[in-house]
């Protein structure tokens, strides 16, 4: 290798983001994904000798893979730039593990909250505070297509001020034995993107929740399939919002579809669509931006000047900017907990 080919490789070597994996549900993606070295991998969750680590027997070979995270953060090649946490379907997030990496001043990205109690995110909050690092989230909702065309358009001024946000999901239900480690599934689970998106693209700081969660006749098991909530918020809007996960009938995907009503109009997403009404009854489909890859837009966003990770105008959030939606979830929890002993009650 030349002098000059050499200076070129370590130059590229310094670009990479270091990253160490906890769990293995997301060393396929982080391994696929261009910018990025992965320096260790710890099986935070005991996934090694699951039927799940066999879908990726061509790539575990390929990185040390650590049992403990503080083996991981001691003889690593390479101090990572980010640590990467990823919780199975199933399991929490063990908040130890988290606490660990942000206290070693390295920067957080747990792909998707699924937090055992409010307690648990708060002490997230306050490591974070406490440390040199910064917690993100991985919410991939929010760099949809649908999404970045909606963002786009409330942008330009389509529909003036938002007022009114009906937004349904409607979905059948398998049912699997990880669907049971939750009490209320719809507001748990779907609830946490479907009002990231909301948060996204209108904010979401609600003043008053009525919370309702049930499951149906016709579904084994305890936890809660189907959801709605109904909400007021600082930005002024009313919120109707609804989850049936085990419903009949031609559902939506997994996004669901919404609609938001401005006062000079009303943006529509149904499917694949977003269509634009106009207060004089003009329609208009607009055409969809492109996708992106939410580990892409961080990597993005890490490298770039000024930087500001807090901004609701990113699809990137931190712990700190989606505090409002984890806090939506728990009072629209305690709300249903309510309406459900209220039931029991009645007998």
């Amino acid at each position: 290798m030349t002098n000059a080919a050499a200076a070129e490789a370590e130059a590229e070597a310094d670009t990479l983001q270091k990253v160490l994996l906890l769990g293995l549900e997301g060393v396929r993606p982080w391994h696929d994904q261009a910018g990025v070295e992965i320096v260790g991998i710890v099986d935070l969750y005991r996934q090694a000798g699951e039927p799940f680590a066999e879908r990726l027997r061509d790539l575990l070979p390929l990185y040390p893979v650590f049992e403990r995270i503080e083996d991981a953060l001691a003889l690593a090649q390479a101090k990572p730039d980010l640590a990467v946490v990823t919780v199975p379907n199933g399991a929490k997030n063990t908040i130890w593990a988290e606490r660990a990496v942000m206290e070693a001043g390295i920067d957080l990205v747990i792909q998707k909250p699924r937090l055992a109690s409010l307690e648990d995110f708060e002490q997230l909050m306050q490591v974070q505070a406490s440390s040199q690092a910064t917690c993100y989230i991985g919410e991939h909702y929010r760099c949809d297509a649908r999404v970045r065309t909606v963002k786009e358009a409330l942008r330009q001024g389509r529909i003036g001020q938002v007022e009114y946000v009906y937004y349904e999901c409607r979905r059948p239900l398998i049912p699997s034995p990880w669907m049971e480690s939750y009490r209320h599934l719809a507001l748990e689970d779907l609830a946490l993107h479907h009002f990231s998106v909301l948060q996204h693209l209108i904010g979401l700081d609600v003043t008053e929740v009525y919370a309702h969660s049930s499951r149906p006749s016709w579904l084994e098991g305890e936890s809660r399939t189907m959801a709605s909530v109904l909400a007021g918020t600082r930005q002024g809007y009313k919120l109707t919002y609804s989850t049936a996960w085990g419903t009949w009938g031609e559902p939506t995907d997994y996004f669901g579809h919404f609609r938001l009503d401005g006062a000079r109009g009303t943006i529509s997403v149904e499917g694949q669509t977003v269509t634009c009404y106009s207060s004089s009854g003009v329609k208009q489909e607009l055409p969809l931006l492109e996708s992106r890859s939410w580990i892409e837009l961080l990597l993005e966003a890490r490298t770039a000047t000024p930087f500001h990770p807090d901004s609701l105008d990113t699809p990137y959030p931190t712990l700190t900017s989606f505090e409002p939606i984890i806090r939506t979830i728990y009072a629209s929890l305690t709300s249903a907990d309510v309406a459900v002993r209220r039931e029991e009650k009645r007998g």
